[in-house]
C-alpha cells in the first residue's frame, strides 16, 4: 500500500469515527421523560444537549403528545445556538404540522428574532464567514405572511425592506413597503414607509433606467408623506425626512 493510500485510509478512518460519534441516536426514556430532560438542559442554556432531547422526540414519537412542544424547542435552541438554516426549516415545519398551537405566538418571535439576527450578520456561515444575510429576508416574510396579527410582522416588513433599500435592491424593497401599506393602513410604520417607498421610486428613477413615470409617483409619494406628517402633527418626529422629502 502506497503512502499516499496510507494516509487517504487513516484519513477516512478518522473521518468515520468522528461522525459515528456525531450520530447520536436517541437518548433512552419515553416521551414525558425525554422533554423533561431536554427542559431541563435548556433552562441551563446547554442547548446542544437540550436539543438531543428534543431533536429525539420528534425523530423517534412524532406522533406523541409531546412531539409537539419538542419541536418547538428544537426550534428553538437551534436558533440559540447560532444554526440559523436548520432554525428556519424547523420554524416551517412546525408552522405547517401545528398551524393553531398554543406554541405559536413564540414561534413567530423566535422567526423575527431569527431573521434579524440573519440581517444584522449574526448568524454563523462556513469558517470566518456570517451566513448569507439574504436569508433573514427569507424569515421576516415568512413570519409576516404566517403571522400577519402579531405585534412583530409590521416590524419584519420594515427590517427587511430597509435591508433591501441598504444593498440597493429599489424594486424589493418597494413591494414590501407597499404590503406592509395595504395590510397595514393604520401601522405606526405607515409614515416612515410613505417616506421609504417615495425614495425607492425616485431611486428607481436614476442612471440609464430613467422613467419619468416613476419620478411622479416619486414626487406625490413625497406629496403624501409631507401631508400626512403635518396632518398627525408628526412635524418635529420626521423632521430630517421632510426636508429631505421637500428639496
Amino acid at each position: 500500500m502506497g503512502r499516499s493510500l496510507r494516509i487517504l485510509t487513516g484519513c477516512l478512518a478518522v473521518w468515520l469515527v468522528l461522525a459515528a460519534a456525531g450520530c447520536r441516536t436517541t437518548p433512552p426514556g419515553e416521551p414525558a421523560e425525554l422533554l423533561a430532560k431536554g427542559r431541563r438542559l435548556f433552562r441551563a442554556k446547554q442547548y446542544g444537549q437540550a436539543n438531543r432531547y428534543f431533536g429525539g422526540i420528534t425523530k423517534s414519537y412524532p406522533a406523541a403528545d409531546e412531539a409537539e412542544e419538542a419541536l418547538y424547542m428544537r426550534a428553538e435552541t437551534e436558533r440559540l445556538r447560532g444554526k440559523g438554516s436548520t432554525a428556519f426549516e424547523s420554524y416551517k415545519e412546525f408552522v405547517k404540522l401545528h398551524p393553531t398551537s398554543r406554541f405559536s405566538v413564540g414561534v413567530a418571535v423566535g422567526e423575527y428574532e431569527l431573521g434579524v439576527a440573519f440581517l444584522k450578520g449574526e448568524i454563523p456561515g462556513f469558517l470566518f464567514f456570517p451566513a448569507s444575510r439574504d436569508q433573514g429576508v427569507d424569515v421576516l416574510e415568512h413570519m409576516q405572511v404566517h403571522f400577519r396579527n402579531h405585534s412583530l410582522a409590521q416590524n419584519a416588513l420594515i427590517q427587511a425592506s430597509e435591508y433591501h433599500i441598504r444593498e440597493k435592491e429599489y424594486k424589493q424593497a418597494r413591494d414590501l413597503l407597499e404590503r406592509l401599506l395595504t395590510d397595514y393602513p393604520r401601522s405606526h410604520f405607515r409614515l416612515r414607509a410613505r417616506y421609504q417607498l417615495a425614495r425607492c421610486n425616485y431611486l428607481m428613477n436614476q442612471g440609464p433606467d430613467y422613467d419619468g413615470r416613476l419620478l411622479l409617483t416619486a414626487k406625490r409619494g413625497f406629496k403624501d408623506f409631507l401631508g400626512t406628517a403635518r396632518l398627525d402633527g408628526l412635524e418635529q418626529t420626521y423632521a430630517r425626512q421632510m426636508e429631505a422629502a421637500s428639496a
